[in-house]
């Protein structure tokens, strides 16, 4: 009886604090410094809780931020995504008066953050992850169907894209003034 009853708290605790953290953009920038070495920096733009009406906005606050500082932060939830980079650099930091993230990870090879190029004489290409949609690029995203950008070779040694994460709907709060309150 005692096992059912913590784990009835447990589930109950995780419904309600079900918020979810996102960001509103994100940012690739990509810096080739040699043939095929460079830095992908990505930065998360206003991170914010997503709320629901029957949550406690300062409960989902302090568990979606607890879990930025755990997973991302000291962690390497994103890192995952990109096996074999060196993580260079992470930070929060205050623009505009939103909460932002900052990783910066060194490659050796472009797949590693995954860049493609068909053969040699092809431009450089990058797919857009499925949870993300288009936003603006200094490259080229042919096709409204095609979640794929395509770099040609005027453009050198820096690759830009922004992408579109979630708008915030009124219920949602900025992380900003949690994290102001940690420092």
């Amino acid at each position: 009886m005692r096992k059912f009853s913590l784990l009835a708290l447990v589930l109950m605790g995780l419904f309600v604090l079900s918020g979810c953290l996102t960001a509103q953009y994100k940012e690739y920038k990509f810096h080739f410094d040699g043939s095929n070495k460079g830095t992908l920096t990505i930065t998360y733009r206003n991170i914010f809780s997503q709320i629901s009406e029957d949550e406690d906005p300062d409960s989902v606050m302090a568990s979606d931020f607890a879990e930025l500082l755990t997973d991302y932060l000291s962690g390497d939830e994103i890192e995952k995504d990109f096996p074999g980079v060196k993580v260079k650099s992470k930070r929060l930091f205050e623009e505009n008066y939103q909460l932002c993230g900052e990783i910066v990870l060194e490659f050796n090879d472009p797949s590693e953050v995954h860049l493609f190029k068909y053969d040699k004489k092809s431009p450089w290409m990058f797919a857009i992850p499925s949870d993300e949609s288009f936003y603006d690029s200094n490259g080229d995203k042919p096709a409204e169907y095609l979640d794929v950008v395509f770099w040609n070779k005027k453009v050198k040694d820096d690759f830009e894209l922004t992408t579109s994460i979630s708008d915030m709907e009124d219920t949602d709060k900025s992380l900003l003034s949690t994290w102001k309150a940690s420092k």
